[in-house]
């Protein structure tokens, strides 16, 4: 009797510790599943800070470009303010863990060591540090109340060739500036470009005397109206693949529309075939006045929707900016920009913004001893401001940047993801 009593004592001892081991395990078991919860959250929020930062950075670096710096028309530190605050608006229309990202001006830094190659970088961060750490939902049963995550990103800008280029040449030939003097032009009239070097023959905002920011005709009404006795300003771009079309417009696809529809639809639409500075390309030579095609592809591109539109721009619809003559300018979203939430807002991104070949205009160009291939020697972002129907589909515009290949200009290529191209330049990302 005491050997079985003793061995039912031990059993029921065991069975005591066996509840007493079980029980210890399932507590630690939920910690870890509960720290792996918290884990998990902070790695997603790590992933949310690096979008909001690698938006923040491109749009910044974009704005480089935008605000003609690039071309000399503002000062590096307008060039700064500008893209913080667009760095700031685009980063933090990102969310980090349930909140918008807070970016901080001092969250933004600056490269200018290689002037054609500006740097920004953006930090994202929620921390205790910056005042908004993220709170944690199980972790600080263990004493671990809030968790921090942090994200930088840099952006940079180059010279490129680029794609989605408009099928219009721009004769090197600056009208309202007559040096350094080009004798290829209709009368007098200088240099977009110098050919000599490849440099923006004057970088400075016209109201400073300079080119940036100046009225265009992007294309004359009619053959003899060009500032190159005898050109068009036509020219023929290949479509190697499917462009990427509004809805006002079809794409088509390779080589299967051509003529006055492949000149409609490259205006309307972005031809993804990329144009390269200093290479031979083709032109089409056009007997009329291509008018018709002209005022439907640039209605389309701009979404005008008064066709006579001879008045103002914000008449008519389109993206229009406000005060055509104080710059740098500030665009305004027209009555048929197609987010509604853009209408009559101040916007820093339009389709009415477009970038355009720049050729020598020398006898070797289209019109001119018959010429049929043209060297693009820079390219010009221009602000579509109208058409005008009245006058043959006169387009009309702004200056906005001139970049001469010369300068660092090379292929233009799809800039793919996290990338972009704008008149004659593009931005990217740099992983550091």
């Amino acid at each position: 009797m005491r050997t079985r009593t003793t061995q039912f004592v031990s059993r029921k001892a065991q069975r005591g510790m066996s509840l007493l081991v079980v029980a210890a395990s399932i507590v630690a078991l939920l910690g870890v599943a509960a720290l792996a919860m918290d884990l998990a959250a902070l790695y997603m929020a790590r992933n949310e800070a690096q979008r909001a930062a690698d938006a923040a950075a491109l749009a910044g670096a974009r704005a480089f470009v935008d605000s003609s710096f690039m071309s000399g028309g503002v000062s590096a530190g307008d060039a700064q303010l500008r893209a913080r605050q667009e760095a700031m608006k685009i980063g933090e229309a990102n969310r980090v863990a349930g909140q918008d990202a807070l970016i901080t001006p001092g969250d933004i830094s600056f490269n200018f060591s290689e002037p054609s190659n500006p740097r920004i970088t953006v930090v994202v961060q929620r921390t205790e540090a910056s005042g908004n750490p993220i709170p944690t939902a199980f972790a600080r049963i263990f004493g671990f109340a809030f968790g921090e995550v942090s994200a930088r990103a840099t952006a940079e800008v180059y010279p490129s060739g680029v794609t989605c280029v408009k099928p219009w040449l721009l004769p090197n030939c600056d009208p309202v500036h007559s040096a350094p003097e080009n004798p290829n032009c209709l009368g007098s009239g200088g240099y977009y470009v110098d050919p000599a070097t490849g440099a923006v023959a004057n970088p400075a905002p016209y109201t400073s005397g300079g080119a940036i920011g100046q009225e265009v005709t992007i294309k004359p009404g009619l053959p003899e109206d060009a500032t190159t006795a005898g050109q068009f300003h036509i020219i023929q771009m290949p479509q190697t693949g499917t462009p990427i079309c509004p809805a006002c417009e079809t794409p088509g696809s390779g080589g299967s529309v051509v003529g006055a529809d492949a000149y409609r639809r490259n205006i309307a639409c972005c031809n993804t075939t990329p144009l390269d500075c200093g290479v031979n390309s083709v032109v089409q030579l056009e007997t009329g006045n291509v008018a018709g095609p002209t005022g439907q592809g640039v209605a389309c591109m701009i979404h005008q929707t008064t066709k006579n539109c001879s008045g103002t721009p914000d008449s008519c619809g389109q993206d229009y900016l406000q005060n055509p003559s104080a710059y740098p300018f500030d665009i305004m979203g027209g009555a048929s920009n197609p987010n509604e939430n853009l209408r009559q807002e101040i916007i820093n991104s339009s389709d009415s913004i477009v970038t355009i070949p720049l050729s020598d205009g020398s006898e070797g160009s289209p019109g001119r001893s018959g010429g049929s291939t043209i060297t693009v020697i820079g390219f010009m972002q221009v602000f579509v401001e109208k058409v005008d129907a009245s006058a043959q589909n006169t387009v009309t515009g702004r200056i906005l940047n001139v970049v001469g290949c010369g300068s660092g200009g090379g292929r233009g290529g799809g800039a793919g993801a996290g990338a972009g191209a704008f008149g004659g330049y593009s931005i990217r990302l740099v992983r550091e």
